[in-house]
């Protein structure tokens, strides 16, 4: 796979985050995408406004207190040891809820530093600063030592546990040596499921973004063309649903799939002659024939690949539906990915997509 760049990292998650619903088109629209670091402090700062509308999140701290009116666990032990019997004092211990938590000490880190970036537009500083002022219950600590931290979200906080990758991939920018590797940025490029993912939903966000108004853009799910008298059987067909589903203002559609492969084409098994993936061709298809029962239209199709070895653009009529099989340079300079995937997006919006 060709290298990706921290920037086009950036720019996908922010896409991803749009797609999923984190963050507003008004968040998405302000963002310079030629400037990482703003970049990431716009994400993060549409990110906690949503947040703290919610109330930040507070997690159970373990305390260790003595007195004359325990509260939690007695500590029987601890109050002989101590001798806090003889100052009419026991020990005791108990859980109490509290802001100072992992996930917390690293976002207020990365505010506090991006809040500092000269890089970061000042008015997107001045509200890092606001947020700042509402963590005043969270402990400062290093950036460093923030990166270090076993932080986590719970699963029902999809939007913390993006707020808290965008805080890691910050602080990882900011300080000079990456953080001693940057693990964040680079675990998940090493990650091929999780780029796939992160690939089709940054395509379909930046559909929803960049189409507002001309097509309504979703991920839809399709339905067999299967009877049976046992509904066990039908039971057991796989979920038919499309990566990008473009109804166009026209009435006309066109079901993308995104793929993230290490090469486009498959080869012979004499590892000469180049083709087509079958497999992707088969799925498509069968897209395009739900989809068009679906419709009642015909469909156009798009096999959107991140491009990997070379770049492919090749149009044909597949069993009667016209089929654009595409790559795109996840490398190229920002300006250029987007006017590439904006033209490959809109180029199926032609009169054989409208039945």
């Amino acid at each position: 796979m060709s290298s990706i760049s921290i920037r086009n990292l950036f720019a996908m998650l922010a896409y991803a985050s749009f797609d999923a619903g984190h963050l507003d088109a008004r968040t998405i629209g302000s963002c310079t995408f030629e400037r990482p670091l703003d970049l990431l402090a716009r994400l993060l700062d549409g990110m906690l406004r949503r947040l703290h509308r919610r109330g930040i999140d507070r997690g159970y701290q373990e305390l260790r207190e003595e007195g004359a009116s325990p509260r939690g666990a007695l500590e029987i032990d601890r109050t002989i040891a101590q001798l806090a019997q003889v100052r009419g004092a026991l020990a005791y211990r108990f859980d109490e809820l509290t802001a100072d938590t992992a996930a917390n000490r690293v976002l207020r880190a990365a505010l506090r530093l991006l809040a500092g970036a000269t890089e970061v537009a000042a008015e997107v500083r001045g509200r890092l600063r606001a947020h700042l002022a509402g963590l005043h219950e969270v402990a400062e600590i290093p950036a460093r030592a923030a990166l270090r931290l076993h932080a986590t979200a719970p699963r029902a906080l999809a939007e913390y546990r993006f707020a808290l990758r965008l805080a890691r991939l910050a602080l990882e920018q900011l300080l000079p040596d990456g953080g001693a590797g940057g693990t964040e940025a680079h675990a998940l490029l090493r990650d091929p499921e999780r780029m796939a993912e992160l690939f089709e939903a940054f395509v379909r966000g930046f559909a929803r973004h960049e189409l507002h108004g001309v097509a309504e853009v979703t991920a839809k799910n399709l339905s067999w063309a299967a009877t049976s008298e046992d509904p066990r059987a039908l039971a057991l067909l796989p979920a038919m649903r499309t990566d990008l589903f473009l109804r166009w203002r026209d009435g006309g559609v066109t079901i993308g799939e995104c793929k993230f492969y290490e090469r486009s084409l498959s080869r012979s098994h004499r590892g000469i002659d180049e083709r087509l993936r079958a497999g992707h061709l088969y799925q498509l298809s069968t897209y395009l024939r739900a989809a068009e029962r679906h419709c009642g239209r015909r469909p156009a199709g798009l096999l959107l690949y991140a491009r990997a070895e070379r770049e492919l653009e090749e149009v044909l009529v597949l069993e009667g539906y016209p089929l654009r099989v595409a790559t795109i340079a996840l490398d190229l300079p920002w300006s250029e990915l987007r006017a590439r995937l904006h033209r490959l997006l809109t180029n199926d919006q032609g009169p054989d997509s409208r039945g």
